[in-house]
């Protein structure tokens, strides 16, 4: 578990900006190999994720995150985590800072 004091002290080493989940959940891409959290904020829908390991979220099953909603992920997670809009027209769209260490 991290504190906010503690992700203040990590450097921010990527960034992404991705849309989607209508049809299907999705990851979060071109995560750094030395990556120990990521920063995720929920822009203009709705979203649902899952952190367990093969687990998908649908439109209402999951973790429900509001517009407006940021959450942080650490390492283990960032693979596994799967998310998707709870609209099945419009797309979530997820702003993705990730930290860690030069």
């Amino acid at each position: 578990m991290f504190t906010y004091e503690a992700l203040s002290d990590l450097p921010a080493i990527g960034y992404a900006s991705l849309s989607g989940g209508t049809a299907s959940a999705f990851g979060l891409p071109n995560i750094p190999a030395n990556a120990l959290a990521a920063i995720v904020s929920v822009e203009d829908q709705a979203a649902r994720y899952r952190l367990d390991s093969g687990g998908i979220p649908t439109a209402v099953e999951g973790h429900l995150l509001s517009v407006g909603s940021i959450i942080a992920i650490g390492a283990v997670h960032l693979r596994a985590v799967r998310f998707i809009s709870t609209s099945g027209v419009q797309p979530t769209t997820l702003r993705v800072t990730y930290l860690g260490v030069g």
